[in-house]
């Protein structure tokens, strides 16, 4: 169970530091590359939190 914690705490993580990135009204190309490189991270662990959670329904059958 501590890891799904600790996946959902780093996912409500970076989705703070996206919303600070998204905030901020300048526009350049790095703001756009780490845009793009923290959502790709959210969706990683939104299927990493899926694959565990998966995991412990079929250890419960």
């Amino acid at each position: 169970m501590a890891d799904l914690n600790q996946f959902i705490r780093s996912k409500d993580r970076l989705k703070e530091i996206l919303y600070c990135i998204n905030a901020k009204e300048d526009d350049d190309e790095k703001k756009d590359s780490y845009i793009a490189m923290l959502e790709m991270s959210i969706k990683k662990l939104d299927h990493k939190i899926e694959e565990f959670n998966t995991k412990q329904l079929k250890s419960y059958d």
